[in-house]
């Protein structure tokens, strides 16, 4: 591609749009052009809207960026010529990264034309007149002080708000609301949306994945938030499930620059919003949501339960790499389908054919089910679900506590002032104490222990899902296992299966080739018992 001129755009707000900024740069590329004879692009007039040049957004992931990154590689000819409205339209960094960036461009043989004065800064003109570079680092000076200031003002309004807020009770922090939340003269209310963020919340914990709820809206017709887009997307879904505000809390994050460093200060204001659910269910489904990070509920019609739990929970005994399923249709000599067949692949010696060869699963997947069925806690199928989600938001609040004493224990490590130790060891004292309560509570409740009508319902259940063709079933199965397996070992050699639950114990699923069955050892904590199936 021979040298062209290019035009670029930034706005920082909507209302900048207006006015003949526009046109007037449009015009100049159109003259600049035409004084070098060279060819306008005119399919790649860049504009970056509510970018900001402050915090380099309009680099990191916005359409300059991605001119810069083409100059780097090459792909924007030496020659080529960038029309801008100003310096600070390509940043408002601090000087030395703004510097920094205008040099890369200048440095690579692009030509930068300021549309507002007529500059012109490349190699050749800055060696006949050096006084262009002060000239450019005064208008980067100017432009990050003009930013500078914007913040100082916008950040003590935010602390004004906050510290309103934690006194008073009332203040608004500004800031875009949930899709289910409005914005009024009397405060924030839950709007005619907020039944589909509940929907949303019910159906994650009745143990639906993402893809199902998606279906579920869809099937419902109820449009995304999203503007342009009516089916609801995993990650909207997922962004609902993490927002805090589902318990009426104001999470956020306030960065800004201080005396050359960027400072993130993080804040979760109570009783700032509505409240949709209780944090105890917003617990709850933040724990389920880590069981089942990376895992796959179903592929299309079919859903795996040897495999799909995510990242390093179901490998592959010999090599521990992730082990994969296949539905592989079987079909007679004339061509007729016979058949489908479950086969288990190590994805390791799927690629590189230095491994373990796949096998026929269908037995073992079999048999996994019918012998996972006292691993599991069938309450949440009957009446007694209150009871199961009790129990299960006790151990989710004992891993959230956990994961405090041992950021708490990591931060006392490397930390030396006297105060901030007692502080912290304190802090240590009250986490250890919270979780011993919380321990004690989940033991008296003894989620292991369930009716018969329970057990026959997980029994019938499992029956339903060893049919592949019963997707509902499997894919309701899937859901309870992501949150009670904690990992699968598969050896390829033997055909065997180790599974491994949070609770403790595990289960091992071993291949008798005299009676082509499997025979089932369950391990618990203090006694291990077995069966043939």
């Amino acid at each position: 591609m021979a040298a062209q001129v290019y035009s670029y755009r930034r706005f920082s707000s909507h209302q900048q749009k207006h006015g003949g900024s526009i046109e007037r740069q449009s015009d100049y590329a159109k003259q600049v052009a035409e004084e070098h004879a060279l060819r306008l692009n005119e399919d790649l007039v860049m504009t970056d809207e509510g970018l900001s040049a402050f915090h380099a957004e309009h680099v990191s992931r916005g359409a300059l960026g991605i001119f810069i990154r083409a100059v780097d590689e090459g792909l924007v000819d030496e020659g080529s010529i960038l029309i801008v409205e100003s310096l600070d339209r390509l940043s408002r960094e601090m000087p030395l990264e703004a510097l920094n960036q205008f040099n890369v461009l200048i440095n690579k043989g692009i030509t930068v034309i300021t549309a507002n004065d007529g500059q012109v800064y490349n190699t050749s003109t800055i060696a006949k007149d050096p006084t262009k570079l002060f000239l450019s680092i005064a208008v980067m000076i100017r432009a990050h002080d003009e930013s500078l200031t914007k913040q100082k003002r916008s950040v003590a309004y935010v602390k004004q708000q906050i510290r309103k807020f934690e006194q008073e009770g009332k203040g608004d922090v500004a800031g875009t609301t949930p899709f289910w939340i409005s914005r009024t003269k009397k405060g924030f209310e839950l709007n005619e949306r907020a039944e589909i963020a509940k929907r949303i919340v019910e159906l994650y914990l009745d143990y639906k994945g993402l893809n199902t709820i998606s279906r579920e809206l869809a099937d419902m017709d109820i449009p995304s938030p999203q503007k342009g887009n009516n089916r609801w997307g995993i990650s909207t879904i997922r962004t609902v499930l993490d927002n805090k505000a589902l318990y009426g809390v104001k999470h956020f994050k306030l960065r800004y620059l201080k005396d050359g460093r960027n400072l993130d200060e993080e804040y979760d204001l109570e009783n700032y919003y509505p409240a949709l659910i209780s944090k105890d269910d917003y617990i709850l489904i933040q724990e389920r949501k880590k069981k089942k990070a990376t895992s796959r509920e179903s592929y299309g019609e079919v859903t795996y339960l040897l495999s799909a739990y995510g990242k390093g929970r179901s490998i592959c005994s010999r090599c521990g790499h992730a082990v994969g399923s296949q539905l592989q249709k079987q079909v007679n000599r004339k061509g007729e389908y016979t058949q489908s067949v479950l086969r288990l692949h190590c994805m390791k010696h799927k690629e590189s054919m230095d491994c373990c060869k796949s096998f026929k699963a269908g037995h073992m997947e079999e048999a996994f089910i019918k012998s996972i069925c006292n691993q599991l806690d069938g309450r949440f199928l009957t009446s007694s679900a209150d009871k199961q989600r009790e129990a299960e938001i006790l151990r989710a609040k004992i891993s959230e506590a956990d994961e405090r004493i041992a950021n708490i224990i990591d931060t006392l490590i490397t930390v030396k002032q006297v105060d901030t130790k007692k502080r912290l060891q304190g802090a240590l004292m009250e986490a250890e104490e919270e979780k011993h309560k919380l321990e004690k509570q989940a033991s008296a409740i003894k989620t292991n222990t369930m009716s018969m009508e329970e057990f026959n319902k997980l029994e019938l259940l499992g029956k339903k899902a060893v049919d592949i063709r019963n997707n509902e079933e499997r894919k309701l199965l899937k859901q309870m296992l992501l949150q009670t397996v904690e990992r699968l070992i598969i050896n390829f050699e033997t055909n065997s299966l180790s599974a491994y639950f949070y609770s403790g114990s595990h289960l091992s699923l071993n291949y008798d080739q005299k009676s082509e069955s499997y025979k089932t050892v369950i391990f618990h904590k203090t006694k291990q018992r077995a069966r043939e199936l």
